[in-house]
């Protein structure tokens, strides 16, 4: 079945070096999402990052509060007040349906799990909750992710996780703030596009915290950038398979038989659904026939979960799509 390529020059093997970079290992695990099989080299193409002081702020008064129960902004409080790291990171267009984009963003069990059934990863990952997991590999790096807060465009998760290897005689601790932002683009034949951006905010408890910041900062920022990079790209491969061959990628889900059935019926479900509108939109296509305009400005989902169990309630926003004009 047609789908994403696991050949070694596009997804090589990433354990032996990144495994040893502690500060690295945490923040791609806490990325939930975001655990892409890391390589040595990182992408030329990629956009460009920042960790501008500007731009840290700009994210962190972006950030719903008014939105978020007391535990929650508590816990964003607990990363923010005292940041390590700061990275935003963007990403460039990809081809892929919001429905994919979001249902991967949240369940990241489902992303590990096609990279296990590819050979390509040593991560695991269980569900533990319908908004948190544990994640974990095989070089003492474990953590406790939740999701905090989730709608159509903006998705924030907090982790608490710990390094217990061989490379420092204490366990390393420390909390990691995701904020993913994404925006939905519909091009005139109604293929949709997605553009998200990352900001990373990662708080190291350690009694060298800062000498461990400066010397792994630049690893960090890097194994970050190319995740981000990587990640979405992914996302959109198998959206493109979902378009083109649905059913081997319902197949595909009665093999994940690491994550929950309810989560392969739902995986299943979301393939389907795109796989149904890529033909529709073809049919269109044969008969010259121009799109609706109201199907070119909004789009109901419905393969999202609910927002959040932190959001303060209040009826959904539809989501909404810049049109892209040729």
């Amino acid at each position: 079945m047609p789908g994403p390529d696991p050949s070694p020059r596009t997804w090589s093997a990433h354990s032996s070096t990144c495994a040893r970079q502690t500060l690295v290992l945490l923040a791609a695990i806490v990325a939930g999402s975001l655990l892409a099989p890391t390589r040595s080299c990182v992408a030329d193409d990629r956009p460009k990052s920042s960790t501008s002081r500007v731009v840290r702020d700009a994210a962190i008064q972006a950030l719903p509060f008014d939105r978020l129960t007391a535990e929650a902004r508590a816990k964003i409080e607990n990363v923010i007040s005292h940041v390590s790291i700061y990275r935003h990171v963007p990403t460039e267009m990809i081809p892929c349906d919001p429905d994919m984009f979001l249902f991967l963003s949240r369940h990241p069990e489902v992303v590990v799990g096609i990279w296990d059934l590819m050979g390509i990863t040593q991560i695991q990952l269980e569900r533990t909750g319908e908004f948190t997991f544990s994640a974990a590999d095989q070089s003492g790096t474990t953590a406790d992710v939740e999701l905090l807060y989730g709608t159509y465009d903006t998705q924030i998760m907090y982790a608490d996780g710990v390094y217990d290897g061989p490379l420092f005689r204490k366990p390393v601790q420390g909390v990691c703030l995701l904020v993913l932002r994404s925006k939905y683009y519909r091009d005139a034949l109604g293929q949709t596009h997605v553009k998200g951006a990352l900001d990373v905010f990662l708080r190291v408890n350690h009694a060298g915290a800062e000498l461990l910041t400066r010397t792994l900062h630049p690893l960090v920022g890097r194994a970050t950038d190319y995740n981000m990079l990587e990640t979405t790209r992914f996302f959109g491969k198998i959206s493109q398979a979902a378009e083109s061959n649905g059913p081997g990628i319902q197949r595909m889900a009665t093999r994940l038989t690491q994550i929950e059935p309810i989560v392969q019926q739902q995986f299943a479900r979301v393939a389907g659904d795109i796989s149904d509108r890529a033909s529709q939109r073809r049919a269109l296509e044969l008969n010259g026939e121009e799109l609706a305009e109201s199907s070119r400005t909004a789009i109901q989902t419905s393969a999202s979960p609910p927002a959040s169990i932190y959001q303060t309630g209040g009826r959904q926003p539809r989501r909404k799509f810049v049109v892209m004009r040729r």
